[in-house]
């Protein structure tokens, strides 16, 4: 039942199409400032080089004044938070497009803007806030005859109304969708309109009670089911005809025609073995693990349920773990290995955190009278009606002890992590006091070696001055030495902090370039004020600056990009480098004091840090509440 969110780059490269004739100053300029946000968008997996060309695309952007240009980054930047999961990162650009874009006449690019925020407000699960975009959508492109995007803001407003069980308005969605697509003949549309209206139809069948009807939702189910299959296997769509089988399959699950379902399921898997979509295969190994189930085939069925844990698992995707557990509860209670189907029942409980729904309490009951009776069940069908009572007993007494237990370990937990609390704020308080007073030392002595050691070497170079010809050499020496000094004063207790955070990294990179074997990049666009205290201001100038030595000292790069990231209350801090890499398990082990030190300040002001490196480089993120 899944919607895939291609289409909004097919619109987006539709819009970017027909902008050669309304470039703004330069054509030239224009044309290459469009390839160079094609080929960021096109990049958009690779965080480091999407950064590194997106950083240049927004100065040519400004550089010629295209506000296309920055609106249209901007959005990318919003894909880009959206396809690794940070969808309030999302929005924030989503917006700022929109807001860039609000007095222009690129009307798809802006309809791309607000579809981009439904779709983050739909990963959030806020359907409320994502059905209101989604109608504002729908009537920004309807009034600006979009005719390709109003069909699928129609299907993406069937998605959410699916979401809330409101299935009889979801098909009137797509019945809109439907007569516009047909009309004018978005054949590529039709197929998945079509599949969607059969899972609509699918999902009415499976939860109404009368059996006419239930029979007549699952037979229009099973005809646009066919339909879709028809239409994508003439187009040969390779990308809608694995979504089609798939689908086609649950709908021979509920008709019990099992061998049917087995055979669609795989050849959905094999079209996406064939152009390596991988995150297609958990729904294909899903539908393959309850068809051999069904059909008595358990080992088989076995194989194919621990390939769909893999796959789901390695996209973290829900809905496919949720497919996956109950594919394991129908394997288990096929082979009646009723504890197993219990296990897999509380993992999916846990997943949607729905333990206390009506529903899932009365399946665990079931589940738990089945794996205690299971053994018994002939001797209990010989036992007379006192006997019967007598296990009722013992099931309640086994329940009452099982909550008993599940309270007592909760208990123990709950005191255990306050103790662990305790040890850590303890911890943090003694590391806390350490960075103190070495940030005292460090001033104490720079003020020593500026105001004592640094005055009298100023005074000694005043007296050899005075006959300057006979104490050159001595001069000269002075002139070092008081370098010299001045240098460590400013390394203790640099003096660029008192200006800000900004411009104290700022001044790191500048010292960088001018060495001129490594380029440092810093990009951080101003939407607030960045103001911290002068102590946590200084711990985190003291861990880029360690994160610069170390990049400097050991990773062979030619680039390190540092950017500062703003969202609500939080700052994001992404440092990343073009080099060797290395072991990151070694951070923690390693004899040197270097990672130790910022691993210690980002505690002490409350950082997360994230440390990922490989062949390609090193990316270091530090995220801040502001």
């Amino acid at each position: 039942m899944k919607i895939k969110l291609n289409i909004l780059f097919i619109f987006l490269m539709v819009a970017s199409s027909g902008l050669l004739s309304q470039s703004e100053n330069k054509e030239s300029d224009s044309l290459n400032l469009m390839k160079l946000i094609n080929k960021c968008d096109a990049n958009s997996r690779d965080e480091i080089l999407f950064r590194s060309l997106i950083t240049k695309a927004i100065v040519d952007a400004k550089k010629i004044n295209s506000t296309y240009g920055l609106g249209r980054l901007n959005l990318s930047m919003g894909m880009f938070h959206y396809s690794n999961g940070n969808y309030d990162s999302s929005n924030y650009y989503n917006f700022k497009a929109k807001e860039i874009l609000s007095r222009t006449s690129y009307h798809k690019i802006k309809g791309a803007c607000l579809l981009g925020i439904a779709s983050n407000y739909v990963a959030l699960h806020n359907y409320k806030e994502g059905t209101k975009i989604m109608l504002e959508y729908i009537d920004y492109v309807k009034k600006n005859n979009i005719v390709v995007m109003e069909v699928y803001g129609y299907e993406k407003l069937s998605k959410l109304n699916s979401l809330n069980n409101n299935e009889e308005e979801a098909i009137k969605n797509l019945n809109q969708a439907l007569i516009l697509a047909n009309k004018n003949k978005f054949e590529n549309r039709v197929a998945a309109i079509l599949d969607l209206k059969s899972m609509s139809f699918l999902a009415l069948a499976k939860r109404i009670e009368n059996r006419d009807k239930k029979q007549s939702f699952l037979d229009s189910s099973f005809v646009n089911s066919q339909k879709s299959l028809l239409i994508s296997e003439t187009r040969k769509d390779s990308i809608e005809l694995p979504v089609v089988l798939n689908n086609s399959a649950l709908i021979y699950e509920v008709k019990g025609e099992y061998e049917l379902m087995y055979k669609n399921a795989m050849r959905a898997l094999l079209i996406e073995k064939g152009r390596r979509n991988l995150d297609g295969y958990a729904l294909s190994y899903t539908s393959l693990a309850k068809a051999d189930a069904f059909l008595n085939r358990y080992d088989e069925a076995k194989l194919f349920l621990d390939s769909s844990f893999f796959y789901a698992k390695k996209y973290d995707d829900i809905e496919d773990l949720n497919l996956f557990y109950d594919a394991g509860i129908i394997v288990s209670k096929q082979i009646n290995d009723y504890k197993t189907a219990y296990d897999f029942l509380l993992l999916k409980n846990t997943l949607n955190d729905s333990l206390l729904n009506v529903d899932s309490k009365n399946k665990i009951n079931e589940l738990e009278i089945k794996f205690d009776t299971n053994n018994k069940e002939k001797t209990i069908l010989l036992q007379n009606e006192k006997l019967k009572q007598r296990s009722n007993l013992i099931i309640f007494i086994s329940l009452i002890a099982f909550l008993i237990g599940i309270i007592s370990y909760l208990l123990f937990s709950r005191f255990k992590n306050k103790k662990n609390k305790q040890l850590i704020e303890q911890e943090n308080e003694a590391s806390l006091k350490i960075i103190q007073s070495e940030q005292t030392e460090r001033m104490r002595i720079a003020r020593e070696l500026h105001d004592g050691i640094g005055q009298k070497l100023t005074v000694l170079k005043m007296y050899a001055s005075v006959n300057e010809i006979e104490n050159k050499k001595q001069i000269d020496l002075l002139d070092s030495t008081i370098s010299e000094v001045r240098g460590i004063s400013h390394n203790l207790m640099p003096e660029i902090i008192n200006l800000g955070l900004v411009p104290a990294v700022k001044d790191l990179c500048s010292k960088i370039n001018e060495v001129g074997t490594i380029q440092c990049v810093f990009n951080y666009e101003e939407t607030q004020p960045l103001k911290f205290a002068t102590n946590i201001e200084l711990s985190i100038y003291r861990i880029v600056q360690e994160v610069f030595n170390n990049m400097i000292k050991h990773a062979n790069a030619k680039q390190i990009l540092v950017s500062f990231v703003v969202t609500g209350n939080n700052l994001r801090i992404n440092i990343a480098d073009d080099g060797v890499g290395f072991d990151t398990q070694k951070i923690y082990t390693s004899s040197g004091i270097g990672w130790s030190n910022i691993i210690t300040r980002a505690k002490i002001i409350n950082a997360n840090l994230d440390v990922n490196s490989n062949s390609k480089g090193t990316n270091i993120v530090l995220n801040i509440n502001i």
